[in-house]
């Protein structure tokens, strides 16, 4: 092209040019530019950009390159490791757990589980040819297995459960297998069997394997799809205890993600082991007497629990119906939850912590604490029960509230004896005939509140009931009413309103026993520690102390003795050795149903047990309770 030739003729500068060229004020030489033919001046400048443009774009690459193989080049390798290797978690064994004396209760079996790793299945279109392998294995629903392929995450590592409770020929097969199942691993995941028979199963409740939502909630605090959770009693309260900590293993996995080789492990620690407070043979022996006398008397539910008053320790708590938590530790069936969960008797309610009733006359050993602290009454007061209390009230309407014989001359030793509702009316609900102005609801509510009434103890199971304590604002709010005289007047006896646990029922008695020292009621003994061959002693914990002066909680205590010697639990009297209890017979509901109860505590003189006994509907204390209570401490205290 013409305008590539550089000769000399084309650089000649014109003198027009150089007359039209104002210079004046310039510095410097002119600009090469302007030296440079019109034909040269653009196409220069396009070669100028082509070039700028050339560097840039190596520049560009060059970063691009530097970042991809060097700065990202650690996060690269990472992700490539992760596709050839696996992280399987090893599931720590839980602790076991046994008696004060040692017996065991719960221990761990061998089971074995089939899981998926949802990022290492087959293509969408390969799931049923591996289901049906399974199928055959397994002996699951081939659609299912599709399902539970489909509702997974698909990018996720993390194992998630197909089949548990495999037997021992399924296992062996699945692991024959394995090469030719991708995606698919057998893992061992002991369970729990429980020993110590249906009459603990309240109180061990059972571990099962995770659910998702407990799982959602679990997660971050290191739990596993594929883990077991405690779910009831113990196994729930003492989770942290008896969980350990899981081991890790990494393997290296071909294309199908099959292991090749292990390249590191990390044992798992199991967890700690729990030594209760129960004593197992008590336990048993009082759950015999109470089933005897269920099927005596034809009721159906009962509850009782035994605490050593010294530390509120529980030694037996036994709800019936039982049920067999073993079923719950494979996995329970649709059918047999549905059978357990319609049950009327409703065998999975723990009635000795959460079942709230009217104690009736076993509540007034309380009220006459309360009065004699508040200088109501003196323990010589005698007053004379008729058989009835009469109250006039407004406009000249009489109500007569009943005894259920007329007692006489009855002062407070005899009145716990013979159980004279009259006399605990007048505590309660005063008398201006006596000139007795009586405790007064708002008194008798803070009295039984000092004794652990109307909250839950803090006993170290899940799933306690609070009772009830009513007072105005109570009733106002649920009711709509007023209070009433009436109303104090039952509640002055354990009736109206007023509900109790069996639980609250034996701490109130263990308080009276040892003297006014209200304990935390306790299960757990002794955490176990056996890698490091320690045991730490879980302390009692005391809620209050001296809630009554000891000469007024002994006046109690011997009305409690006398209705060993003299009244409703006479069937005591000729044990080896001195007893103290309270009958109580509950109506509830509109009928003239009743509760039996009866609460106590042995030896009189130095209580080493306090109890509280319910059958449910079992007519009257001394006939349905008293026997138990005659025949367990019998053989407790003879063995």
């Amino acid at each position: 092209m013409d305008f590539l030739n550089f000769s000399e003729p084309e650089f000649k500068v014109s003198p027009r040019f150089l007359e039209e060229k104002d210079w004046e004020g310039q510095e410097g030489f002119m600009r090469e530019d302007d030296l440079r033919p019109a034909e040269l001046r653009f196409p220069l400048g396009r070669v100028n950009f082509l070039r700028i443009a050339v560097i840039l774009g190596f520049l560009i690459l060059s970063w691009r390159i530097f970042s991809l193989q060097v700065l990202a080049g650690v996060a690269f390798k990472r992700e490539a490791e992760s596709n050839r290797t696996r992280a399987f978690i090893l599931t720590a064994p839980r602790g076991v757990i046994y008696d004060q004396t040692g017996k065991l209760l719960v221990r761990n079996i061998p089971n074995f589980e089939a899981v998926f790793i949802p990022a290492d299945l087959p293509p969408e279109s390969e799931y049923p040819a591996l289901a049906e392998k399974l199928q055959f294995i397994l002996g699951l629903d081939q659609a299912e297995i599709i399902k539970v392929f489909r509702q997974a995450q698909t990018h996720s590592y993390d194992p998630e459960g197909l089949s548990k409770n495999l037997t021992r020929e399924q296992a062996l097969v699945m692991d024959s297998k394995l090469s030719s199942l991708p995606g698919v691993r057998l893992i061992s995941s002991p369970i729990r069997e429980y020993l110590g028979g249906e009459a603990v199963s309240h109180i061990l409740g059972y571990a099962g394997k995770i659910s998702r939502e407990e799982y959602a909630e679990k997660k971050e605090a290191g739990y596993f799809l594929t883990d077991y959770i405690g779910k009831q009693g113990v196994e729930s309260f003492y989770e942290e205890t008896l969980k350990g900590s899981n081991g890790r293993e990494i393997v290296e996995v071909n294309v199908e993600g099959q292991i090749e080789k292990i390249v590191e492990k990390e044992a798992a620690k199991p967890g700690k082991d729990l030594k209760l407070s129960l004593d197992l043979d008590l336990l048993n022996k009082l759950a015999a007497e109470m089933q005897a006398t269920l099927a005596e008397t034809g009721a159906k539910k009962a509850a009782a629990v035994i605490l050593d008053p010294r530390t509120g320790r529980v030694l037996a708590l036994v709800s019936l119906p039982f049920y067999d938590n073993n079923l719950f530790a494979r996995g329970i069936s649709a059918e047999d939850f549905s059978r357990l969960n319609q049950d009327a008797n409703l065998p999975l309610f723990n009635r000795a912590i959460a079942g709230e009733y009217p104690p009736g006359s076993t509540f007034k050993p309380l009220i006459a604490v309360a009065a004699l602290s508040e200088n109501v009454i003196t323990s010589s007061r005698v007053l004379n029960c008729p058989g009835k209390l009469t109250y006039q009230g407004w406009g000249g309407t009489v109500w007569n509230f009943p005894d259920w014989k007329a007692h006489g001359s009855t002062d407070l030793r005899k009145a716990i004896a013979e159980s004279c509702n009259v006399f605990f009316y007048i505590l309660g609900g005063g008398d201006e005939a006596r000139n007795i102005a009586g405790l007064g609801i708002d008194r008798i509510k803070i009295w039984s509140e000092k004794f652990g009434f109307n909250a839950a103890t803090g006993i170290d199971l899940p799933g306690e009931a609070r009772g009830l304590i009513p007072d105005s604002a109570w009733k106002k709010e649920a009711k709509g009413e007023e209070w009433y005289i009436g109303d104090t007047y039952h509640a002055s006896i354990g009736q109206g309103d007023v509900l109790a646990t069996p639980l609250q029922m034996a701490n109130y008695i263990a308080t009276i026993a040892n003297g006014g020292t209200l304990y935390r009621p306790q299960i757990g003994y002794k955490i176990i520690n056996e890698a490091e061959k320690s045991e730490a002693e879980i302390s009692p914990v005391v809620l209050a102390g001296d809630l009554a002066v000891r000469e007024d909680l002994e006046v109690v205590r011997q009305g409690m003795r006398q209705t060993v010697t003299e009244g409703s639990g006479r069937l005591l009297a000729n044990l080896p050795f001195s007893a103290a209890g309270k009958t109580g017979t509950a109506q509830f509901g509109s009928s003239q149903n009743t509760h039996a109860w009866f609460v106590g505590f042995a030896p009189y003189e130095e209580p080493e047990i306090a109890f509280a006994i319910l059958i449910e509907g079992g007519g009257g204390g001394e006939k349905a309770a008293v026997p138990i209570a005659k025949n367990v401490l019998e053989w407790y205290f003879k063995r």
